[in-house]
């Protein structure tokens, strides 16, 4: 199933569709709007956005908004005198900003805000009708060309794109996490196989959930190209600011509560070890919630992409161990076309296809089956990883699994 709709509480997200020449020619048109400060830092400008205007972002860029309200990767960004920074190199797809449309309670408050502004940005504010207004700045240069290039990255470098359920998983989650009589903490599982984007979803679902929460943890179980922490380590980070920067420049922004080495970049070299730590890690997690007096902060678990065998019963040991109430499942559209034509082909058994010779002329539909992996079968590595996961009795009925196209698929 994949949810679509999206309430008024949250704030949506960036287009779902691809990057595309209109969207290059209106952000050059965009980025000729830029204003030098006046009396403030050299660096800094101005520029005004209309609702639904997008920009992407490349380099290392600081930004705040003084009037209105904009959305990066599922952040939030409302009227502050502090900056977010962010950091966008030209080997990852370059994040959209987007200009979003404000309620009238929360213009009211902004407008109060602005009253604390420098008098140049109050003035811009007063004299233009921009819904949205940032201040832009960070770079080593002054000069405006510069920060006109990385408003406007050459057609061909790919953008991030958000799938239309990103924005409902982060607000049904959400009513989850604030739901009151839980048992037990509110934790979401985001798996799939290699380059799909498990881990730009972690990011957007991570920025999202600080909407309603100041503190979001993360546990990273994937130590081959870990989001957070170090190769070879599983770990715990609580997350306060928007994840907005490159996994090398991000290290020291999050607090790390948690790190354990499991042997190597792989958990094929000591899976139990593997499991082990990622034991540990959670049950740091758990600390923290007992740590806190009022809700407890969601945890978002990022999983490696080896989904087949040893890796896939890793990824289901997991699963059973931090008992997410919602699992999030990256598929290609490729994968889930062939697996409907298998289906399709394997519904029923052509007449005198049958071994027994038991049939009256019609087709025959197959008894259920259902397949384990070799690692399930053989018994001894299944039973050793279920014993250090220490996993108790879970029903799993209380687990919502939704699969959602890939990011790769949004984005073609």
């Amino acid at each position: 199933a994949i949810l679509t709709q999206v309430s008024e509480g949250f704030v949506p997200a960036m287009s779902h569709r691809p990057w595309g020449p209109k969207h290059q020619g209106r952000a050059r048109r965009i980025s000729k709007r830029l204003v030098p400060r006046e009396n403030g830092p050299p660096g800094e400008h101005l520029l005004g956005l209309r609702n639904g205007e997008e920009l992407s972002l490349s380099g290392s860029l600081s930004i705040r908004v003084v009037h209105g309200l904009a959305d990066v990767w599922g952040a939030k960004l409302t009227p502050s005198h502090t900056f977010v920074h962010i950091v966008a190199p030209f080997w990852q797809a370059l994040p959209r900003l987007r200009a979003v449309k404000q309620s009238e309670s929360k213009r009211a408050a902004c407008e109060r805000l602005q009253v604390e502004e420098d008098d140049d940005i109050r003035k811009f504010v007063a004299s233009h009708s921009w819904p949205t207004v940032l201040v832009m700045g960070g770079l080593k240069s002054t000069e405006t060309v510069e920060l006109r290039e990385c408003l406007t990255a050459p057609m061909g470098h790919p953008r991030l794109c958000a799938s239309r359920a990103f924005s409902s998983l982060a607000e049904k989650f959400n009513a989850l996490a604030v739901a009151s009589g839980l048992e037990e903490p509110p934790v979401l599982l985001v798996m799939g196989k290699k380059n799909v984007g498990k881990s730009s979803c972690c990011r957007y679902l991570v920025n999202a959930l600080l909407q309603g929460f100041g503190e979001v943890c993360f546990l990273e179980t994937d130590i081959g190209q870990p989001e957070l922490g170090t190769p070879g380590c599983t770990s715990l980070h609580c997350v306060r600011e928007p994840m907005l920067q490159a996994p090398h420049s991000a290290q020291l922004l999050h607090e790390c509560s948690a790190s354990f080495f499991a042997g190597g970049i792989t958990p094929m070299v000591h899976p139990v070890l593997y499991m082990q730590c990622v034991r540990a890690a959670f049950d740091e997690y758990l600390a923290v919630c007992k740590r806190h007096n009022g809700r407890v902060p969601p945890l978002i678990v990022n999983t490696h992409g080896w989904d087949t065998g040893l890796g896939l019963e890793l990824t289901r040991t997991i699963l059973g161990m931090v008992r997410a109430r919602l699992l999030v499942r990256l598929v290609d559209t490729a994968d889930i076309a062939k697996q409907a034509a298998d289906a399709a082909a394997s519904k029923t058994i052509q007449v005198g296809e049958g071994d027994d010779g038991d049939w009256d002329g019609t087709a025959q539909t197959p008894p259920f089956k259902r397949r384990r992996t070799r690692l399930a079968r053989c018994g001894p590595v299944s039973l050793a990883l279920t014993a250090t996961a220490s996993i108790k009795t879970w029903d799993r009925s209380d687990c919502v699994l939704v699969e959602v196209p890939s990011i790769t698929d949004v984005a073609a």
